[in-house]
């Protein structure tokens, strides 16, 4: 004689259902931390945020990169931040009144100088300027990377795409005219070329993680926004060679290029100068021996 079927059949289906209702809520929790964390404002910067995070973690899997290593909380958040200039656009002739969405390094504020520019700064000046900042060892701190927030200014004009467009060579947008899709950049730290700017991130040459424990850990909100959108200390760089460089100071990476030593000195002095940050005593050697470049 068979068996009859038990009468739960309803109850599962309301299991299954408040089941759904959390695993939503949940997630639906998740974006909103994800959003606050990283100042995201909409369902494109969602969007945005979960391609450059897939593309950091592809960048952390390439072999030239210790994956312990890999700056998941450091110099570059995928992509790292400068002074806020507003909304400059630098060379962005994409979307004009002529309909085109490419454009050409130049207009305001390009500052086409990555590749390792024939004007170098006077070392001496430099070397003078290194003399007067403080030194002190790294400091132990509770470094927040949520707190430094970047990139600032809606999603066609951020200070990424910002940054994207003054040191291109040459640069290609969207159909809208908004976002950079594709262009020509040479790498500062490598002196490689790329022409996908997904396979680039935006790296604070005197890092956040760095600059909080030099000094910078107890600024105000205002103070790290405005250090981590400062474009005179951003680079567009490659995504291996900014999460090769983490947080690690001068006395602990160095770019490879050696072409680029005297920018990369100088800019990370004039970082901390402007800042009020500190370098360790090994660190003021390794920026003393690029100083020296600047003059050869």
């Amino acid at each position: 004689m068979p068996k009859r079927r038990g009468g739960g059949g309803g109850g599962g289906r309301i299991g299954g259902f408040i089941l759904s209702i959390l695993i939503i809520a949940v997630l639906g929790g998740v974006l909103f931390a994800v959003g606050k964390a990283n100042n995201i404002s909409s369902s494109g910067g969602v969007i945005d945020w979960a391609r450059q995070t897939s593309s950091h973690l592809k960048g952390c899997l390439d072999p030239d990169v210790k994956f312990w290593k890999c700056g998941f909380g450091g110099g570059g958040s995928s992509d790292g931040g400068s002074k806020d200039n507003g909304g400059s656009t630098g060379g962005d002739k994409g979307g004009s009144a002529g309909g085109s969405n490419s454009g050409d390094k130049g207009g305001s504020g390009g500052s086409g100088s990555t590749g390792g520019s024939n004007q170098q700064p006077a070392g001496s000046a430099e070397l003078k300027k290194l003399a007067t900042i403080k030194v002190a060892e790294s400091q132990d701190v509770d470094y927040d990377r949520s707190q430094w927030k970047h990139w600032i200014g809606d999603r066609c004009n951020d200070t990424r795409q910002q940054v994207l467009r003054e040191q291109a060579e040459s640069f290609k947008l969207d159909a809208d005219g908004c976002r950079v899709v594709s262009g020509k950049w040479i790498d500062p730290y490598t002196g490689k070329t790329f022409t996908d700017p997904g396979k680039l991130d935006i790296d604070h040459v005197y890092s956040l993680g760095a600059a909080a424990s030099h000094g910078g850990n107890d600024w105000s909100a205002a103070k790290k926004q405005k250090y981590a959108n400062d474009k005179t200390h951003l680079l567009a760089v490659s995504a291996s060679a900014n999460r090769s460089k983490s947080d690690r100071n001068p006395a602990e990476w160095w770019p490879e290029n050696t072409a680029f030593s005297c920018e990369f000195a100088t800019k990370y002095v004039d970082s901390a100068d402007n800042y009020g940050l500190s370098f360790s005593k090994a660190d003021v050697k390794a920026l003393e021996k690029g100083l020296k470049t600047c003059s050869k």
